[in-house]
């Protein structure tokens, strides 16, 4: 999957990318059933870091998004 820097909004991506998007993610879905692999998954995003950002006031969805991201 090409590297995107910042996005914006869903326009940013090409229909491409988010056809190879979708394919990484049903690997990565698959991926959680099996122990070894989700390991895997795991030590190979540890450095890596989420951030989102919200311009309306939502504290359903910031938590929803915060779970999410403690998750991974």
């Amino acid at each position: 999957m090409s590297q995107i820097k910042h996005l914006l909004t869903a326009d940013g991506f090409t229909p491409e990318q988010l056809a190879d998007l979708f394919k990484h993610a049903d690997a990565m879905r698959e991926a959680l059933t099996d122990d070894k692999a989700r390991l895997t998954l795991a030590t190979k995003h540890i450095d890596k870091q989420v951030c989102s950002l919200f311009y309306e006031p939502s504290t359903r969805t910031r938590t929803s998004f915060e779970a999410a991201a403690m998750k991974l």
